[in-house]
This record gives C-alpha cells, structure tokens and sequence, in this order.
C-alpha cells in the first residue's frame, strides 16, 4: 500500500505595503523574548526596530544591489517587495530586526536626530532564536557602503551580542558568512575564535563567556 502524502505548497505571500503608515506604538514586534526600546553605544551607533525606517531603508538598499550578493535574499527592487519582506520577517517570532544608525556623525542642527536618514548605515536582525536551549543567530546582516570598514559594524554586533548575554541570558549566539565574502572578516572570525577557545578553555571559562569572547574578539 503506497504511503500518503498529502502536502500542498502554501500560496505565496502577497505583496502589499504593509505596516507604511501604522504608529510605531500600534506596531507589534511579535518577538519571543523582551526587545529594548533601542540599544546604543556613545557616540556609536544605535539601533532600532525598523518599522518607521522602511523608506529610506529602501532607498538605500535599492541603489546598492552589491550588498545583496551574498544574502539568500533578492534585491528589493520595489519599496512594496522590502515591505513584504519586513512582514514575512516580523510573523517569525524566532526574529527580529534593529535598524542601526551611526551616531558619530556631526550633522547640521536641522538634520541632527538620532535617526536622521543621513545617519542611516545597515540592518542587522537575529534569526532562529529558540527559548528552550537560549540560542539564537545574528543575522542578516547589512551594512552600507558609506559606513563599512569603520566602527559601525563592530558597535552593533557587540550591543546584539550584549543583549542577547545580558540582557536575554542566552547561552549561545551563532553567525553563518559565506566565506567568499571577504567583508565579513571570515578568516579572522575563524582564526580569532579558536585562539581564543584554546585560551579560555585552559582557564576553564564557563562555555557563555567562550562563545561571548571568541565572537567579540574577532570583531575587534
């Protein structure tokens, strides 16, 4: 007797312009764990939840489709496809996006908020977090091109990484590059992380603080 399989595709997602004018007070995050109101280094970086970003985040990232050659995700060629995107992204509540903000900058007084388009400079997002073994994933990743090779990446991967091991208390925080993408630093990464596992695991350091070291080290 042939076994049954009676699996139907789901219907693709309609795209719509969703969340466009919804108050940031009416938007729901819909995350599984508590989300800050904003995360921020001085004179740093800042990130936020990027539900009032979405157009000039679009802006950005439509005029820039290099950033999107090592992403399992297509260009957003159309601010309806990035909006799409940011609800397909925010149903999951296993994730969550930040929009991060490059606080260094001296803008003009007229210009000069926090989140000033102008100091706009990428995305980041965890994925996959699970609550029952307190892991998670940094993940995507996106950062412009006016802001890399500066101190932008750098702050917001430390403020995620602090806030998932402080904050969250989460045991382990991973991130999948592709390894032909220079910019990630990947050998470094790599190199970096296992001489600072053999270091901590001859100080016999609690496996939190190993996964925490070995992946801020690197970014530095």
């Amino acid at each position: 007797m042939p076994l049954l399989n009676g699996f139907t595709p789901p219907a693709p997602f309609p795209e719509q312009d969703y969340h466009l004018e919804t108050p940031v007070g009416e938007y729901d995050l819909n995350f599984c764990l508590d989300v800050p109101d904003a995360l921020s280094t001085p004179g740093g970086v800042l990130l936020v939840p990027p539900s009032l970003h979405a157009v000039p985040l679009h802006a950005q990232l439509s005029s820039n489709p290099a950033l999107f050659r090592y992403l399992p995700v297509s260009q957003f060629t159309t601010l309806t496809s990035f909006l799409t995107f940011l609800e397909v992204f925010r149903l999951d509540p296993t994730r969550l996006l930040f929009a991060i903000y490059d606080q260094s900058l001296l803008l003009a007084s007229e210009d000069d908020s926090p989140t000033s388009p102008h100091r706009l400079a990428g995305l980041i997002g965890v994925l996959k977090t699970d609550t029952h073994t307190r892991s998670t994933e940094i993940g995507p990743v996106i950062v412009l091109p006016d802001f890399q090779r500066s101190h932008v990446m750098t702050h917001a991967a430390a403020l995620v990484l602090g806030w998932a091991f402080d904050d969250l208390k989460l045991r382990r925080v991973q991130w999948f590059a592709n390894e032909r993408n220079e910019a990630t630093g990947w050998d470094v990464w790599r190199e970096e992380g296992r001489e600072k596992i053999a270091e901590l695991v001859a100080r016999e350091v609690k496996p939190r603080t190993l996964v925490r070291s070995a992946a801020t080290a690197s970014a530095e």
